[in-house]
């Protein structure tokens, strides 16, 4: 529900395309999927970190909600920063 009342200028559209759930009390695991895009202009990858980081915290500010590559994706993240810092020198 967090997900699909979710509002941002530059979300088009966004949709479950996987939702399991057993009938033990493993979790529940769903899969959705955002489209972005601005009418303006071309996103850069911080307005879309920012968008992402955004919905990862809503996420996790529920409570008991593991988002799989989490860890990955910032640890990405932080390579490219400093990839980037490392540049500006």
């Amino acid at each position: 529900e967090l997900l699909s009342e979710y509002e941002s200028p530059i979300l088009k559209e966004g949709f479950v395309f996987d939702f399991y759930a057993s009938n033990n009390d493993k979790p529940i695991k769903v899969g959705y999927r955002f489209v972005i895009q601005s009418k303006d202009k071309t996103l850069n990858e911080s307005e879309i970190n920012e968008f992402m980081g955004d919905i990862i915290k809503k996420c996790l500010d529920i409570g008991d909600v593991e988002i799989p590559g989490l860890k990955l994706w910032i640890l990405q993240k932080k390579i490219y920063l400093g990839i980037y810092l490392l540049n500006l020198e």
